[in-house]
Order: structure tokens, then C-alpha cells, then sequence
């Protein structure tokens, strides 16, 4: 088994966040942010053509990111996109700046039944500050999101040049 690991990298849509392409330059050392009392949503993409090729076993995503209210009134989300919808919404509840646990969404909703390279290509991610109730109001912040491919690589086998014998 080999693996592939790369970032999203376009925002598609800021919603509202602060320094938004901080979220796609590929570093743990700056942020995106958000605070407030509105749901925002910030909405990534990843259409660099993969560099690999195999059959693909395992396809995983992680956050690296928090939010800073350790109160009840904003609660923080990663939730996966794919070409068909959303996958599964995963909670984002940590505290400080780190890498989240890698999420496995081979088989989350709308995720494709068969992996091949161009769904890979066509992942995604929507990072949601969703606002609850009262105050203080917390901050959201997201450094980047990874995509982590396990896959088998595919063996060819070369063929003699036709018409010639090799003695």
C-alpha cells in the first residue's frame, strides 16, 4: 500500500472569514478566522490533479484548526464535499491550534461507491462557525485541510518489441 497527501487549495467561497486564503497556503502558521453571531461557512476545494495512479482503498481528511470558546455558544464543524453532496459533519472540539484526528470518508454519504483519481481531484471541504446562543462569542479558526489517499499501485508488465527474437 502507498499513500498520497495533499491540501485543499482554492477557496471557493469566503463566506464571511477573515484572512480566508490562509486557509489554503499550505501552512499550520496562519489562519483563517471568525467570530460573531452569524453561521458562516467556510467553503475549500481541491482541483490540483492528482499525482498518483492505483486502485484506491482509503480516502481520509483532517483539519488543522480550533475554535478558542471553551463555552457553549459557537460550536465548530469540518464537513467533507464531494462531487455528488456533503459527507458526514464532524465536530470540531479542541481548544488550541493542532491537527485533528484524520477522519475516514471512503464511505461517508454522497462519497463515491468506486474511489477513482477524478473524485479525489474533485474533494472538498465546508468549515462551519456555527453560532448557538449568548456570550462571549468564540472565535473559529482554520490553517488548512489535508487529504491523505491510500491506494495500490498498479504493476505493468513489458512486453517484448514484436518481431524480433532475443537469443
Amino acid at each position: 500500500m502507498s499513500e498520497w497527501t495533499t491540501y485543499l487549495s482554492v477557496v471557493d467561497d469566503a463566506g464571511g472569514w477573515i484572512d480566508s486564503a490562509n486557509a489554503i497556503d499550505n501552512s499550520t502558521g496562519t489562519s483563517s478566522l471568525i467570530g460573531g453571531s452569524i453561521d458562516r461557512t467556510l467553503s475549500l476545494s481541491h482541483p490540483v490533479a492528482a499525482s498518483e495512479s492505483g486502485i484506491i482503498t482509503k480516502v481520509e481528511m483532517r483539519m488543522y484548526g480550533y475554535e478558542n470558546a471553551t463555552t457553549p455558544y459557537i460550536k465548530m464543524y469540518f464537513i467533507p464535499t464531494f462531487i455528488s453532496g456533503v459527507g458526514t459533519s464532524r465536530e470540531v472540539n479542541w481548544y488550541s491550534p493542532r491537527w485533528g484526528s484524520w477522519y475516514d470518508v471512503t464511505a461517508d454519504p454522497n462519497a463515491p461507491g468506486t474511489w477513482t483519481w477524478a473524485e479525489v481531484e474533485g474533494i472538498g471541504a465546508n468549515i462551519l462557525h456555527d453560532y448557538v446562543f449568548g456570550t462571549p462569542i468564540g472565535v473559529s479558526y482554520c490553517a488548512s485541510v489535508e487529504i491523505r489517499v491510500t491506494y495500490e499501485e498498479v504493476s505493468t508488465v513489458a512486453k517484448p518489441y514484436p518481431g524480433r527474437l532475443l537469443l
